[in-house]
């Protein structure tokens, strides 16, 4: 008889839901266990999840708190908000056995939090994931081999209204993943002394340019406040990309090839409901997956988060003790 693993999900609001619907999909045999206390997320939640239709249908309880989860559960995907995660972490430990986690990111909004966690991960020897989706793209993974090699590469990244603060973490971990290098430096100098309000209330935004650098590997990051098309192009000294990824189309330039733009059409980024099987696949059959592991992630998301609060409190009249993003 095949194994029936257990399944946790702890947020089941807009993209909690989607990785629900993703779940629905496995092959495997699991059981969910959602944790979601307002009553409007798990109708939708129950709602998204009856439109899968599927073979063989997984059972899936929905609950209002940590408490009611089961004793043991091999995976638990945490997809809360920021401010809220690392409480919830330490809650679902101090109270269940997990067998790994997978995080929504931005992690988290204190800085102290970020070694704590680690800390905790290490003693109850968790293995955890950061849901940096990029480095799972088979668009990426090639892109990769692509500038495998190269002395250096630069990225830049330019569109309005995409959320910069709550994003540009997405594009830095991608770039990361491009250069196997993780020594982040940022400046925010360039950016906007405007701190706005986010779309979702308690939660701020940034604009601007937000420059750095992977060892000697350059990075521009640049939002204007209103909404406009997201480009991105990486460059080393023998290939040049551009990346449309909503539309799934880019253009390659090569040296080899007389810098001559070639045009393609692929899908670059997929939906959550559309890759949660087999990220969950992965880790209970193999023990891993393509996601950064929690170490990889603190290490670009702390000197982040960190370089946004100090921003953030040289502007604005309230002083923040943690950084308010989502």
């Amino acid at each position: 008889m095949d194994k029936t693993y257990k399944i946790g999900l702890i947020g089941a609001g807009q993209l909690g839901s989607r990785y629900l619907q993703g779940l629905a999909k496995t092959s495997l045999e699991i059981e969910i266990e959602v944790v979601e206390p307002q009553v409007a997320a798990r109708k939708t939640a129950q709602e998204r999840f009856e439109q899968i239709q599927v073979e063989n249908p997984k059972k899936l309880t929905i609950l209002d708190s940590i408490d009611g989860l089961s004793g043991q559960l091999d995976v638990v995907i945490i997809s809360t908000n920021s401010d809220v995660r690392a409480a919830i972490i330490k809650k679902l430990l101090e109270k269940k056995t997990v067998g790994a986690l997978v995080l929504e990111k931005v992690l988290f909004q204190k800085i102290g939090d970020y070694q704590e966690i680690e800390d905790l991960l290490a003693q109850k020897n968790i293995k955890a994931w950061v849901n940096h989706a990029s480095r799972a793209s088979p668009f990426y993974m090639q892109l990769k081999k692509l500038f495998k090699g190269s002395a250096h590469i630069d990225l830049n990244v330019i569109g309005g209204g995409w959320g910069m603060a709550c994003n540009s973490l997405h594009f830095i971990d991608t770039f990361a993943f491009l250069t196997d290098n993780k020594d982040l430096f940022l400046s925010t100098e360039n950016l906007s002394p405007q701190i706005l309000d986010a779309k979702r209330a308690g939660f701020k935004e940034v604009t601007g340019l937000l420059a750095g650098r992977l060892g000697g590997n350059y990075f521009s990051i640049h939002c204007l406040e209103d909404v406009a098309p997201l480009s991105i192009t990486i460059c080393s000294e023998n290939v040049a990309v551009r990346v449309d990824e909503s539309n799934g189309v880019y253009e390659i330039a090569e040296k080899t090839k007389d810098w001559i733009w070639q045009r393609h059409q692929e899908k670059i980024v997929y939906f959550q409901s559309e890759t949660t099987n087999l990220l969950v696949e992965d880790i209970l059959l193999n023990g891993k997956c393509d996601l950064p592991t929690y170490s990889d992630a603190k290490d670009l998301h702390v000197p982040f988060i960190t370089a946004l609060l100090e921003h953030m409190n040289k502007y604005s009249s309230v002083k923040f003790e943690s950084c308010p993003i989502t």
